[in-house]
This record gives structure tokens, C-alpha cells and sequence, in this order.
């Protein structure tokens, strides 16, 4: 009987610390997906600031005036093969 009894109560700790690790993965899994969220919210963040930035960018560089545009070469802006037949055009 001392022997069922010993082990029974070797079944119950065993049976409460597997709880107690379940129960701690549980939180370090939960942490985990709340961190991996705030980094995601993060990348999202940057990504929008960066398009915004590049707007920024992009209207600080191009030119005023389209008038101030370089105009292509004729034979430059032709696709190959095209740049001859072009010539005899003008």
C-alpha cells in the first residue's frame, strides 16, 4: 500500500510541475507573439514613412518646369533597329 501511495503522490508532482511548464510556455509563447506584433506594427510604421519620404523626395528633385527637361535624342529614344528607320523621317 506505502507503495501506491508513494507512487500516486510521485504522479501528482509530476502531474502539478508539468502544469506549472505548460502554464509558463503558455506565457512565453503569448510574450512572444506580443513582441512579434509590435515589431510587425513597427516594419508597417517605417514602411509608411519611407513611401512618405520618397514622395518627399521625389518632389524635391524633379524639375519645375517641364520645359527644363532635357529632350531625348531621337536615335537614343528609338528600340534597336528602329533608330535607322527613323533617321530617313525627320
Amino acid at each position: 500500500m506505502t507503495e501506491l501511495n508513494a507512487k500516486v503522490r510521485d504522479l501528482e508532482i509530476t502531474s502539478r510541475v508539468k502544469d506549472a511548464v505548460i502554464k509558463q510556455l503558455e506565457n512565453n509563447l503569448q510574450s512572444a507573439d506580443e513582441e512579434r506584433r509590435g515589431y510587425i506594427q513597427q516594419l508597417i510604421d517605417k514602411s509608411h514613412q519611407i513611401g512618405s519620404l520618397e514622395t518627399q523626395l521625389r518632389q524635391i528633385a524633379s524639375p519645375r518646369n517641364h520645359s527644363e527637361l532635357p529632350l531625348p535624342n531621337r536615335a537614343e529614344a528609338a528600340p534597336e533597329g528602329a533608330a535607322a528607320e527613323n533617321s530617313f523621317n525627320i
